[in-house]
């Protein structure tokens, strides 16, 4: 049998090698009953706490008093519990969850990890309207986020999982269950609903120290900490010096990027890398933000999951024309500015676009309607259609009742929902109507000329479709397009690997923005090791953390035999980094598996297994660990348990065609060439294109003496790849067997037009 180049490497996504776990996106409004300061060093500046900035801030204060930012998160009182606790039973699934005050406590009678009811105390609120959550304190330092909760406007208690994970069987054994890491405060959701937050994970005995320097999102989380800035308004006016009022964090006279970035460590969907460093204005020197792309974005950059805003609002006309969040928010308190027209008319003219000439909509009165839906849909009322949000911003309803608009700004394209399958403003408002209906009024209404679209060359290109290549690398390249519009088209080149997508991304490599040269240096994928070596080593010096981090990651994986005293120190030191970034991260089962990843890299098969058990632990559903396990098991001769592996991750991601494959090749291994040839064809059936898939098909037939079999097989990898020298090899040892001289000679032949320099093609020939 051929060598099984699976088994020689770990599993990854298709197209996604990322360095960190992605946040997963059930930010369940997730707290510590820890000392509230965090300690810090009298050297440095430190967090001096609300009370220092009243005197003299008392407008700003008072704005800010009563907002989300306050009461992102408090301790359960009276005046801060907004949920009927009247002894009230709430049923769910069967099962009855009591809520109930004793001794001026808030309690939950709800089942436990094991299914057993058992009495929960209430310590602290997490969130305010439209819904608010609540913390339960549990052993060694966690806490964790009851997943039933209060809607504010609707005053009843309702269960998230109806929305969020409601095909999940829920027992104490998955990882979204309430107790377990998917609803763990610590680590999901506490760094942007408190002030300094550090997190203090140990990874070795798995319990947290988590502290802040105050319980919500105050003044000093996102001006810093104020102890010079108190030092410096001390001053005499005139003798004050000119360094930001003393301020680590620039707040004004700023650009938009630097601004929005102020906001993006929290309101992005993102990878974090460690606790927020008041020091850097580098977005990607503590979080990775997410791309616009499949599976958490429509194709075309809109939202499906929850994003928290920056990856949209960076699609933006209105970011490249230098908007910032506070040119419609109040930064203090966070509300609009304006529910009407004039928050748009500050830049667009009320006679061109605030008319029925503009959007042939009826006119609204004085008075906008609210949304008033929990369907997942608005709900409108005459008028409403004049207003720009409800074109250009349409949303989802996130966490069961929060109603979150679309901030990348977009034209209604029906033509979109008609070719590509993405929603529209249209028809999300006139749901009685068909994107025909709507697509023709456009035309009506704008011109039949229709202008294209980025997301119909994703759509392609995340086909496959080698048309759309030209066009996703037009997008990459081209700095007039929106910064995460070019992140998108880097990510889906890497679909293509040759060598204009190759070429591209490494011209992207030298980018001036770290973003875009982060999402480069995921896509690429060099041939070899020497190509990887002279493009990937210069990022070890990189500025940029996550840059440095994931390049050191990616050499890695060239063997340590093939690298110099040099170039080992450089890369391990790089290595440091990234295993200091996923330590951060390991109490999540992404980043357990990134340092799998990483010791298999470095050929520690042992330490490699622990992690991947670790993830397994605190994931049982986390397949990438459990398909490493396998390739472990494999290399360790335990082939009974690896094969055992494949089978529950067939089982269990069924949509995953891959570990057929996998199961097949080890199946061949061991010598179940039955089996293995079922599992390759039902692998077949599914990814038809995989020219390896059907060489390999082709040998096991070849063994099992299925000879009319195999010459087909080889001749469909031939189809596909016309000039593989193993696929030419093997379909002329075929014929040389089978006796057909005439038919091997002409491969033969094509062998040696194409190598002329291998010596076994001449020995091969001399033989027939």
């Amino acid at each position: 049998m051929p060598n099984n180049k699976y088994f020689s490497s770990v599993w990854k996504i298709t197209g996604q090698t990322s360095i960190l776990v992605i946040i997963l996106s059930f930010p369940l409004y997730l707290f510590i009953n820890q000392p509230w300061r965090s300690s810090f060093t009298q050297n440095e500046p430190f967090f001096a706490g609300k009370e220092s900035c009243i005197e003299c801030h008392e407008t700003e204060y008072n704005l800010w008093k009563g907002s989300h930012h306050d009461m992102s998160m408090t301790i359960a009182s009276d005046s801060t519990v907004l949920g009927n606790f009247n002894n009230y039973k709430f049923r769910h699934n069967k099962v009855i969850h009591t809520f109930f005050r004793k001794d001026n406590k808030f309690y939950v009678n709800t089942t436990d990890a094991e299914g057993k009811h058992k009495d929960f105390e209430i310590t602290h609120t997490f969130g305010w309207t439209p819904l608010q959550q609540y913390l339960i304190p549990f052993e060694n330092g966690k806490y964790q986020c009851l997943p039933i909760a209060w809607d504010t406007d609707k005053n009843r208690w309702f269960h998230l999982g109806d929305t969020l994970y409601p095909h999940e069987n829920l027992n104490g054994n998955n990882w979204l269950y309430w107790t377990n890491q998917a609803q763990n405060w610590n680590g999901m959701c506490a760094d942007c609903h408190s002030t300094n937050l550090k997190k203090n994970y140990n990874h070795i005995t798995k319990t947290y120290n988590t502290t802040f320097s105050e319980i919500n999102v105050s003044c000093e989380a996102c001006h810093g900490p104020a102890s010079e800035h108190i030092k410096w308004a001390a001053l005499p006016a005139n003798s004050r010096p000119n360094n930001n009022a003393g301020l680590i964090i620039a707040t004004s006279n700023i650009s938009n990027t630097h601004f929005v970035n102020n906001c993006a460590r929290c309101h992005s969907r993102r990878s974090a890398m460690c606790d927020f460093n008041n020091n850097t204005t580098e977005l990607l020197n503590h979080i990775i933000p997410e791309k616009p792309t499949k599976p958490y974005y429509y194709v075309d950059g809109q939202i499906l999951e929850e994003d928290y805003v920056y990856s949209s609002f960076t699609q933006s006309k209105m970011y490249t024309k230098d908007i910032q969040c506070n040119d419609c928010h109040n930064s203090h308190s966070l509300k609009l500015k304006s529910h009407k027209n004039d928050l748009c008319l500050q830049c667009h003219q009320p006679s061109i676009y605030d008319t029925p000439n503009h959007h042939f909509h009826k006119m609204p009165g004085n008075n906008y309607s609210q949304l008033a839906s929990n369907t997942g849909k608005p709900t409108y009322t005459e008028g409403e259609g004049a207003r720009c949000v409800n074109c250009h911003m349409d949303g989802n309803h996130y966490m069961g009742n929060d109603y979150r608009r679309d901030h990348s700004f977009r034209i209604p394209r029906p033509d979109l929902t008609i070719s590509i399958g993405t929603p529209n403003a249209c028809n999300n408002c006139h749901i009685d109507k068909n994107p025909d209906w709507a697509n023709k009024y456009i035309k009506q209404w704008y011109g039949q000329k229709i202008r294209p679209h980025y997301g119909s060359v994703f759509n392609a290109a995340y086909s496959r479709d080698t048309f759309a290549l030209n066009n996703t690398t037009h997008y990459a390249l081209n700095e007039v397009y929106p910064l995460m519009v070019r992140t998108a088209a880097i990510y889906y080149l890497q679909n293509f690997n040759n060598s204009l997508s190759n070429n591209t991304l490494e011209t992207l490599l030298t980018d001036p923005e770290s973003i875009i040269r982060y999402s480069a240096l995921e896509s690429f994928n060099p041939s070899n090791s020497k190509e990887l070596l002279n493009r990937i080593m210069p990022l070890l010096n990189d500025p940029t953390k996550a840059i440095r981090a994931h390049a050191a990651y990616k050499l890695s994986e060239i063997p340590r035999n093939q690298l110099s005293k040099e170039q080992l120190s450089q890369i391990d030191s790089a290595l440091n980094e990234y295993e200091e970034i996923n330590i951060y991260m390991a109490d999540f089962p992404g980043a357990q598996y990134n340092l799998g990843n990483m010791y298999m890299n470095k050929g520690d098969i042992n330490k490699a297994q622990q992690c991947y058990e670790t993830s397994l632990a605190i994931d049982n559903k986390f397949y990438m660990s459990k398909a490493n396990l396998a390739v472990i098991y494999n290399i360790q001769g335990n082939n009974t348990l690896a094969e055992q592996m494949y089978k529950e991750l067939i089982s269990e991601q069924s949509e995953i065609q891959d570990f057929k494959y996998s199961l097949a090749l080890l199946l061949a291994e061991t010598g179940k060439l039955e089996e293995s040839k079922y599992y390759l064809s039902k692998y077949l059936d599914s990814t038809p294109k995989n020219a390896r898939a059907w060489y390999n098909l082709g040998i096991i037939e070849t063994n099992l003496n299925m000879i009319a079999n195999a010459e087909i097989s080889y001749l469909k990898a031939l189809s596909i790849e016309p000039e593989n020298f193993d696929f030419l090899w093997a379909i002329s040892i075929h014929y040389i067997k089978s006796n057909k001289i005439n038919k091997a000679e002409k491969y033969i032949n094509a062998l040696e037009k194409l190598y002329p320099e291998n010596n076994n093609i001449r020995q091969l020939k001399k033989q027939l």
